[in-house]
């Protein structure tokens, strides 16, 4: 088994935030664990998706995967009526691997799909999109292919009809953690002791936790620790903002709330916070 070293740069800055504010969200925590802009995972040089990487997805493995999706929003296309300003947007596009396969396919099999298409990708990393600009230089001299960060999303009211596309996205949302304690639901905080990283209980740090196992009309064991992505909230209405017509395609794995949240799930689905980066 391989050890990475610690990151003692962002460790620094965690710890920084955390004497700060005293303590922080699970959520924070993992934020600036997985995307401060220079010390961040997601910002590293680091391999992190393939067979050295963290992630192995059915893209890395056959084009034949991105010819299917290429199919099926070609039948999206037609159904808004083949109109010739088709927007393909896809979030967290990796080593580009997906987006090519797509266009490779739709150029050669689909023609006049492919001549109505622009790609955009949205991409929070600074190290991902040299990659998927060597393997796209073919599509994207013909301004087929474009970058924006998250940002552009956001703020400068990007619209578009077309399809909204990601691939394994959703399990990179930072989260909150949660624990049953006698009764009432308290949020898990990270802290600091003489050792390092500790977690700590305390009061929600926003009523949207409770009104999220209300809505899911689940109640937690007694003890029992559970991870809450919010953020896929305020992502559906950054979709719903910016398109117009159109489809949301999500490729991902995962349970249903109910096996999600399962009582035998008692300490959740990750590993205790404590420790080093």
């Amino acid at each position: 088994m391989v050890t990475e070293p610690e990151n003692k740069e962002l460790k620094s800055i965690i710890i920084n935030t955390i004497r700060k504010k005293g303590r922080i969200t699970f959520a924070e925590y993992m934020d600036m664990a997985l995307y401060h802009p220079v010390h961040g995972h997601y910002n590293s040089p680091r391999e992190k998706i393939g067979k050295d990487g963290d992630y192995y997805t059915s893209s890395h493995i056959h084009p034949v995967f991105g010819h299917l999706i290429a199919r099926l929003i070609n039948q999206m296309w037609n159904i808004l009526g083949k109109r010739s300003d088709f927007t393909i947007v896809e979030a967290g596009a990796g080593k580009g691997f997906l987006c090519c396969d797509i266009l490779d396919y739709a150029r050669k099999q689909l023609p006049d799909f492919y001549e109505s298409l622009t790609y955009k990708i949205i991409e929070i990393s600074s190290h991902f999109p040299a990659f998927q600009k060597e393997l796209l230089k073919n599509h994207s001299h013909e301004d087929r292919v474009i970058w924006h960060s998250p940002d552009d999303f956001k703020k400068r009211g990007l619209r578009f009809d077309g399809c909204y596309l990601s691939n394994e996205l959703l399990d990179s949302f930072p989260f909150n953690m949660v624990k049953m304690e006698r009764g009432n639901l308290k949020e898990v905080y990270v802290t600091l002791n003489k050792s390092g990283f500790m977690e700590e209980l305390g009061e929600l740090s926003t009523p949207a936790l409770e009104q999220y196992f209300t809505n899911l009309n689940i109640t937690l064991e007694e003890g029992q620790k559970a991870e809450v992505n919010l953020g896929i909230f305020d992502w559906l209405k950054e979709i719903h903002t910016a398109m117009g017509k159109g489809f949301v395609i999500t490729i991902d794995y995962g349970y249903t709330a109910d096996e999600f949240f399962a009582p035998y799930r008692k300490d959740g689905t990750i590993p205790a916070t404590t420790g080093t980066l």
